[in-house]
């Protein structure tokens, strides 16, 4: 999302690299995944927001007990709870960004065991839903303030 550094690998952030290719050379976009590779994506204020959730929920069960939880902790999801294929993806990124480029998807990333067997990804969020976090950001709403936050003109 906005503010994240672009200095960081493809690995590390597919959404980031997809916008420097289109801003460096906007014909040609090279995606590492299979087109038909599902993930779930959720906007860092999201994110944020659910963070500050669960503190606050934590908080109210239990006082802490020099300065440890003095309760058991679960694990909570936190996603946008649906999944999207990559071509979705790059097709709204492109239509955000204005371009049309020629696609190149590459066969996932041979130290991805999840990416080797195109394991979808979508979290379940149920846990959150539970104490009232839903996320709050579309994709395509997402997708456009990073655009923007790279200084690339998004629609």
């Amino acid at each position: 999302g906005p503010g994240q550094n672009e200095a960081v690998t493809y690995t590390s952030t597919f959404i980031l690299s997809m916008i420097r290719q289109l801003r460096e050379k906007p014909d040609v976009l090279r995606i590492r995944d299979l087109p038909g590779t599902t993930r779930d994506w959720v906007y860092i204020d999201d994110v944020v927001s659910a963070l500050k959730m669960l503190m606050a929920s934590l908080q109210s069960i239990s006082p802490l007990n020099e300065g440890l939880l003095a309760y058991e902790v679960e694990c909570a999801n936190v996603g946008s709870g649906r999944a999207v294929q990559a071509i979705d993806l790059v097709s709204m990124r492109c239509d955000i960004m204005q371009v049309n480029p020629k696609l190149e998807f590459g066969d996932g990333d041979p130290d991805d065991v999840g990416r080797q067997h195109d394991v979808p990804y979508c979290a379940s969020i149920n846990r959150m839903a539970g104490i009232g976090w839903s996320p709050r950001w579309q994709l395509r709403e997402g997708l456009q303030k990073t655009v923007e936050s790279m200084g690339v003109k998004a629609v």
